[in-house]
């Protein structure tokens, strides 16, 4: 890692001797653009300061074009232990530049996008992060589209899955825009484990369709294990189209539909689907209501 008006970083890999965070001194970084990998990242900031048992960082700022990002936590480590722990917050003022900038496949077009979490991991910083990771993250995206996606694209948590199911239902959606299937808000918490992020309650809201998902996007497999509902309002192609059938509210994710999703799903038509497969190649089927229960809604240690 070099400092300077420019800065470029690489991946550690698992074969590079690690850093003892109590042997650093204090870091104040300063940097006009970072680059890593290729991908722009903006202006960053950063104090890290010394604690009996490694690095705090106090304050982190990092600020492109489109967005603005704060962080502060720990980089600690006891005996052979080392953690890392980031509680951050970030916001875009457009999500499509801003995937762009990252390296991101642009499955989402949007005026505005926030995040906010807690990650921990442990073992310092390398290729295999993802497979460590545990923690939390909060997502709310506003008045967008959901843009057209291929194979082998980059991935943002499992937008990809929302992304694929209008196209997946061979529904016209011309008529609603010709950007993208039209949406007014995509919420959803999102827990990190065992190489996966967990949601419950995934929802997109717009004015064709209401969409909520349950269930796993594997970070490290790169594959899905989701069950979907899709609610066509009224006088909308996914009305018209004729192809949902209710059913009864049965299984765990469909009881997660109505307990969890306190904003009912609301629509004339109604449809189930399974989402799995890889990134690369999701399989969705529509299944029938009762089918919904084998869909995982949370990591086993979560389940209540």
């Amino acid at each position: 890692l070099a400092l300077g008006e420019r800065i470029v970083g690489t991946a550690g890999g698992s074969g590079e001797e690690r850093t003892d965070p109590r042997r650093l001194p204090e870091i104040d970084i300063r940097v006009r653009n970072l680059e890593i990998q290729k991908h722009w990242f903006g202006g960053l900031g950063a104090h890290l300061k010394r604690i009996p048992d490694g690095l705090s960082l106090s304050e982190a700022t990092l600020k492109g074009g489109s967005f603005e990002g704060t962080a502060h936590g720990t980089w600690s480590r006891s005996g052979e232990h080392e953690t890392t722990r980031v509680f951050f917050g970030l916001q875009s003022s457009n999500l499509l530049d801003t995937l762009n900038a990252w390296g991101f496949e642009a499955t989402v077009s949007a005026k505005s996008g926030k995040a906010s979490g807690e990650l921990v991991w442990d073992d310092g910083i390398d290729g295999n992060v993802l497979g460590r990771l545990t923690g939390n993250v909060k997502i709310n995206v506003e008045q967008g589209q959901l843009t057209t996606v291929k194979p082998g694209a980059g991935r943002v948590l499992g937008l990809l899955s929302l992304a694929a199911l209008p196209r997946r239902l061979t529904l016209d959606f011309s008529d609603v825009t010709d950007k993208g299937f039209a949406f007014d808000s995509i919420k959803g918490d999102f827990e990190f484990r065992d190489g996966s992020a967990y949601t419950s309650n995934l929802a997109l809201k717009g004015p064709a369709a209401q969409i909520g998902i349950v269930g796993r996007t594997g970070l490290v497999a790169r594959d899905y294990d989701q069950t979907a509902k899709v609610a066509g309002n009224f006088g909308t192609p996914l009305a018209a189209a004729g192809v949902f059938a209710a059913g009864p509210a049965v299984g765990a994710a469909l009881y997660l539909f109505s307990s969890v999703f306190k904003e009912s799903l609301t629509g004339i038509a109604r449809g189930y689907y399974r989402i799995t497969g890889s990134w690369d190649n999701p399989k969705i089927e529509r299944i029938a209501a009762g089918q919904a229960h084998e869909a995982p809604d949370a990591p086993p240690e979560s389940q209540h």
